[in-house]
């Protein structure tokens, strides 16, 4: 069998599917505006697509290789041009230059969002009271109570909070026309988490008692505590630490000492608008194992109409070493006014 090859004939026909097919491109020529992910924006007319690559071809490169994967969007924005004139006859088509090496665009790191640093938060409450009784003995009681609350949570760790609580009170009482209670006593506390239950704390006081005798008096300590129980709607902490302390009595039997402390702090939403705060000291002498000393607290807090509260208070101290005509127990029951904020 004898093949016949015609140069002429398959020259012509190449000819014609490579005009064909440089008008069908030239016809689908499209611009196009790609947003990367790393943000930047690139345009160009497509030179060609493949499934992994897009080239384009624009003022700064003849042909940029674009990666698939880092185009966010693309989109066109002109209508295919029009058919590349004819080259002139007798004129050999020029070679062309072959493409540049493909451009490759630097990955960034996608930018993620810094969460907004934690910020404190204030609260307060001012109670006060005003009794007055006349009967077969008189007596008025003038009382006021502040108490101030900053909390923030750690920025490494936001269930961790720092907190610190600032109080004042005073109290002045005549009963029959003599003076029956009249002192002010200040008290600052901080508490910083450790670990998911345990705290540190350092505290201090200062004031003084006309009654008691305690023409002035400071104390400071430190420890650590422990959140037993902490709920939306309950809260009981335990701590231990020293306290050094130190009374300067009007009749020179100044008392000063080392103590260990022991403490339970109760906070309990018993509703939506009722709540008890209840706290116990207990503190033991460390010089002299005769002499200790407690503090109890308690406070049932109503509110009754926007940020007022209606409060029931009760305190009680014991004291085994005294100034002379001093009672070593006293106890005190008082309705207040508070405002919270």
């Amino acid at each position: 069998m004898i093949f016949q090859f015609r140069p002429l004939k398959f020259l012509s026909f190449s000819f014609f599917c490579g005009a064909a097919l440089f008008l069908a491109g030239s016809l689908r020529a499209e611009e196009v505006v790609l947003l990367m992910k790393s943000g930047d924006l690139v345009s160009g007319v497509v030179v060609s697509e493949s499934t992994n690559q897009l080239v384009i071809s624009n003022a700064w490169s003849k042909a940029l290789s674009v990666p698939l994967a880092e185009i966010a969007t693309r989109k066109s924005v002109a209508v295919a041009k029009a058919p590349a004139p004819k080259p002139a006859p007798k004129k050999p088509t020029p070679k062309p230059a072959p493409p540049p090496p493909p451009v490759k665009l630097a990955a960034k790191a996608p930018s993620v969002a810094k969460p907004a640093a934690p910020k404190g938060s204030w609260h307060g409450q001012i109670n006060v009271g005003v009794d007055t009784l006349f009967s077969t003995t008189t007596q008025q009681d003038y009382f006021g109570n502040l108490r101030l609350t900053y909390q923030r949570a750690y920025e490494s760790n936001p269930k961790k909070f720092f907190k610190n609580t600032s109080q004042l009170s005073g109290d002045y009482q005549k009963t029959d026309g003599q003076v029956s209670a009249n002192r002010v006593n200040g008290s600052n506390k901080s508490d910083f988490d450790i670990g998911q239950t345990s705290y540190g704390y350092v505290s201090g006081g200062i004031g003084f008692d006309e009654v008691q005798k305690i023409s002035s008096q400071y104390q400071a300590g430190s420890g650590a505590g422990r959140h037993m129980i902490r709920t939306d709607g309950f809260v009981l902490d335990l701590e231990s630490g020293l306290d050094y302390q130190r009374q300067n009595r009007i009749n020179n039997s100044d008392l000063s000492s080392i103590y260990g402390r022991l403490a339970q702090d109760l906070t309990w939403k018993l509703r939506k608008n009722l709540t008890l705060t209840q706290k116990l000291e207990f503190y033991q002498n460390l010089e002299r194992t005769s002499q200790y000393h407690g503090d109890f607290n308690a406070n049932l807090s109503y509110g009754f109409w926007q940020n007022l509260t209606l409060n029931l208070m009760a305190d009680e101290r014991y004291n085994t070493e005294v100034a002379t005509d001093v009672q070593r127990n006293t106890f005190e029951l008082r309705l207040t006014l508070g405002v919270t904020f």
